[in-house]
């Protein structure tokens, strides 16, 4: 039901709300919006890559990175919701796309969605060289979804003007109180390098156009959205324990009814 003019019954709309079957949804609630559909393409692909994710993923990519044909651009958290839409863009742009990753199933299914390369992180005892070797001559873009030590190898990687992403800090979330010592943040500066931080709704101006282009590239299949998806809202809590310990790829979705 809605008493809203904007919105009529059956519309399609998204919102940051609760993890609960039914929801009264003020017209203020933060991230209301219509969900620009597809025919032939499911809802849930909006939650995920065609959604918030994707939408993340394009904003950082194109208004913070500033993406031109022929960089080389580095993802942590390759396989995740933000990171494999990504990779993805960057490859559709014209780009070297190389992945961070933290096993190898995850490695194997960001190079079956185009990444050229990755590094498992947990899997070289110097990230710094096993980065180094994937990269050659350097990054244009990294885009960060992790923070910590991920970061820090990256800094001296990074071409000269080159472009850091500011997405995550997952590495943090689980101990915000001792946070990993950052030790090449002078890089920043020998390198002129460009890192900022971004909210994908403050570029509201963006968003028409990045989900036109998300819908186009998942129709024509340049765009493969990824997914990961828990049947019954009773199992919510196992799906977000899951999606915390870096169980999951892509967009973790829990789907309240088979219908």
């Amino acid at each position: 039901q809605s008493r809203n003019p904007d919105y009529r019954e059956g519309d399609v709309v998204r919102a940051l709300v609760g993890w609960e079957e039914y929801s009264r949804v003020p017209a203020d609630t933060l991230g209301l919006a219509h969900v620009d559909t597809a025919p032939g393409l499911p809802l849930s692909y909006f939650m995920g890559s065609l959604g918030p994710s994707g939408l993340t993923a394009y904003v950082g990519l194109h208004r913070i990175g500033t993406v031109a044909a022929g960089e080389t651009v580095v993802v942590s958290a390759a396989s995740g919701a933000v990171g494999n839409v990504v990779g993805q863009i960057a490859k559709i742009r014209g780009c070297r796309a190389i992945g961070i990753v933290g096993n190898d199933d995850k490695a194997r299914l960001c190079r079956q969605l185009g990444y050229d390369a990755t590094v498992n992180y947990r899997a070289t005892p110097d990230l710094a060289k096993a980065l180094a070797d994937a990269l050659g001559d350097g990054a244009d873009i990294y885009f960060d979804n992790v923070g910590g030590a991920t970061l820090d190898a990256m800094l001296p990687l990074m071409k000269t003007y080159g472009r850091i992403v500011v997405c995550g800090m997952i590495a943090n979330y689980n101990d915000a109180d001792n946070p990993y010592p950052i030790r090449n943040l002078w890089q920043i500066l020998v390198k002129r390098t460009t890192m900022r931080g971004f909210l994908t709704y403050d570029h509201t101006d963006l968003i028409e156009q990045a989900q036109r282009d998300l819908n186009a590239w998942a129709l024509s299949g340049q765009l493969q959205p990824l997914e990961n998806v828990t049947h019954g809202i009773e199992n919510t809590p196992a799906a977000f324990i899951r999606l915390m310990s870096g169980q999951t790829s892509g967009k973790t979705v829990v789907r309240l009814h088979d219908t």
